[in-house]
């Protein structure tokens, strides 16, 4: 009985062998012709292909099996309804198939964008190989900007290409949305410009410069208030505050000096801050030693 017992389980073993054996043949059989579909005719072949995943696997069989069935009702990166099913949702151990697969899959998103199909391309990309950046990007180079920016945002929360998408596509107060949650208040300001929008603008300037100042950089604080604001007064109270504080105060004082183009008042400002500011302020410098 021992010995039966044993023959039965040799057997049994022996039959799993056989259908695993069977299981790959017929597997890459299909495999081969999905390969074949993407050579000959991939627009076709992509409604028949499977998404890889990144254990060398792919999703959309049955008990490991894969049949050649239509999967994508149409290649749109958006919306619910593109699986269409076609082989149910197990795994499907692809082996050395994958690679194959997967570098079939990029030329086909190659060629697509060569013919301007940045979407189609961008389904590849995104729906079958899983890679959302290579996605987002190649329909931001086809201008798609809407899309990228969803893309962008969705699978990488990837804040900063998402704003320049819409900031390229003028959808302009997306765009500042996003920047504000960045605390990119020079950007902002730049956008209300664009959009006609001083008073707004000059706010964010505003604050981009009381940040600059905490963080004591005074030269650039000022050059918001030159070249943004276009507040040149205010601009010249900035670099000597930096200069009275002694930081970048050379810098500070040169560029105050650069700013006064009337050489009366140069040298009347020079008598100044000489007189009133330099002495008194290296005299307490002189006390506190």
């Amino acid at each position: 009985q021992r010995q039966m017992c044993i023959r039965d389980r040799n057997n049994t073993i022996e039959d799993w062998q056989q259908d695993y054996e069977n299981l790959e043949e017929r597997n890459q059989k299909q495999l081969d012709k999905l390969l074949k579909m993407l050579h000959e005719n991939p627009e076709e072949a992509l409604k028949y292909a499977i998404p890889l995943d990144p254990d060398n696997s792919s999703r959309g069989g049955s008990q490991g099996s894969f049949t050649l069935n239509k999967r994508w009702g149409d290649l749109s990166i958006f919306g619910t309804g593109n699986w269409s099913g076609g082989g149910g949702g197990g795994s499907i151990d692809l082996g050395e198939s994958y690679f194959q697969l997967e570098e079939q899959y990029r030329k086909t998103a190659l060629a697509l964008i060569q013919k301007k199909e940045y979407e189609k391309a961008a389904f590849v990309y995104l729906k079958l190989m899983k890679n959302h950046y290579l996605a987002a990007q190649t329909l931001e180079n086809g201008k798609l900007y809407m899309k990228a920016a969803a893309i962008y945002l969705k699978h990488g929360n990837n804040k900063v290409k998402a704003a320049e998408c819409y900031e390229k596509g003028n959808m302009t107060y997306k765009a500042i949305e996003l920047y504000e949650e960045l605390e990119n208040y020079s950007k902002v300001g730049d956008l209300y410009l664009s959009l006609h929008k001083r008073e707004l603008a000059n706010q964010y300037f505003e604050k981009t410069a009381e940040i600059l100042i905490s963080n004591n950089q005074y030269l650039n604080a000022a050059a918001v208030f030159q070249n943004k604001i276009e507040d040149l007064n205010g601009a010249q109270k900035i670099l000597l505050k930096g200069w009275e504080k002694k930081f970048e105060s050379y810098s500070c004082l040169i560029k105050y000096y650069d700013n006064i183009s009337d050489s009366k008042i140069l040298k009347s400002q020079y008598d100044y801050i000489y007189h009133h500011k330099f002495c008194l302020l290296y005299t307490s410098d002189a006390a506190d030693e």
